[in-house]
């Protein structure tokens, strides 16, 4: 039984960031290659709490605390919003990062372009 149950549980997560792939490009949202990345990098490999029970790939917060999507593609749709309320036009994603620091982590970027 609990063989059956880590098998469901593995199932489930490789179908959600592979879902959140499919949602990325499916928006069309701008760098969705490191995106994803970038999610792997929040999240832990989609293993987060923020992940599995926020929608919140990202680490999207609000007044100091994690963020809660109704859905995972509600999360791809705020990204989106994000996008084209915030970057500038032509901007590369890890100029946007750096620009509204994204992440106290000074290598941070570093570690995004490592995967």
């Amino acid at each position: 039984m609990k063989k059956i149950l880590l098998l469901a549980m593995i199932y489930i997560l490789c179908s959600s960031h592979t879902t959140f792939k499919s949602m990325l490009k499916q928006h069309k949202v701008k760098y969705h290659e490191i995106i994803y990345n970038q999610a792997r990098l929040e999240t832990g490999n989609f293993t987060s709490r923020g992940f599995k029970e926020l929608n919140n790939p990202l680490g999207f917060t609000l007044n100091g605390k994690l963020m809660k999507f109704k859905t995972l593609s509600h999360s791809v749709v705020y990204l989106k919003d994000l996008q084209q309320r915030r970057m500038k036009k032509n901007e590369h994603w890890y100029d946007f990062l750096l620009r509204v620091k994204w992440a106290s982590d000074v290598k941070y970027i570093d570690k995004l372009k490592q995967f």
